[in-house]
């Protein structure tokens, strides 16, 4: 539609107003879904991208056709996820009582040299764990990638998986990776979503 300002504010009541048509058309038929806020300067530049990327658009609607995106975010539920990784790792655990039990306490750059410590063994176990889930649910998918970096200390990773709309399978792989993880790790699925994480048409509008 047309619209007289250079700029869109991403307020709430347009995103989910915009969320909500996606969602809805997303649960009936197949559709390449477009971040809100989207602008052009022109109705012909709109018609020049249709016309140029019209075969582009079929072939990727061919693909999409009868598939969904679903989300699956996995977490370390513990208590103190520092007590948690000196549990589980025992160079760490080492470190930290030989530069605590010195007289006079750790030195700054020692808790320095256990923080990074603390950090590396973070992301690596972050890495592995991930690895094992996509391994262990990628037969149930088309696709998975990892939507977004993990935020919090707690959060291990954050996945998107393409599969079919009618979720049977998906729902299969996510139960086989809840029996693979231990009672220290929760899941939290979310979805069905437009597949936007799976769109492979840079398109521009300029």
């Amino acid at each position: 539609s047309n619209i007289n300002k250079d700029k869109i504010r991403p307020q709430r009541e347009y995103m989910l107003a915009h969320n909500w048509a996606i969602n809805r058309m997303s649960q009936v038929t197949t559709l390449l879904p477009a971040s809100i806020g989207n602008m052009a300067p022109s109705r012909q530049k709109v018609d020049r991208m249709l016309r140029l990327n019209g075969h582009r658009f079929q072939e990727e609607l061919e693909r999409l056709e009868g598939k969904t995106e679903m989300g699956l975010k996995v977490f370390w539920e513990v208590e103190n996820i520092y007590q948690y990784l000196t549990s589980v790792h025992r160079e760490l655990a080492e470190y930290r009582d030989s530069i605590y039990g010195n007289p006079g306490g750790p030195s700054h750059q020692e808790k320095m040299a256990l923080g990074e410590m603390f950090g590396a063994g973070l992301e690596r176990d972050r890495e592995d764990h991930t690895m094992g889930v996509m391994d262990t649910l990628g037969p149930y998918c088309y696709e998975i990638v990892e939507a977004e970096d993990p935020y919090g200390e707690k959060m291990v990773m954050n996945l998107a998986c393409l599969v079919d709309r009618d979720l049977k399978r998906y729902k299969q792989g996510v139960e086989e990776v809840a029996r693979a993880l231990d009672k220290n790790f929760s899941l939290v699925p979310s979805g069905p979503f437009a597949p936007y994480n799976f769109i492979r048409i840079p398109v521009s509008l300029d």
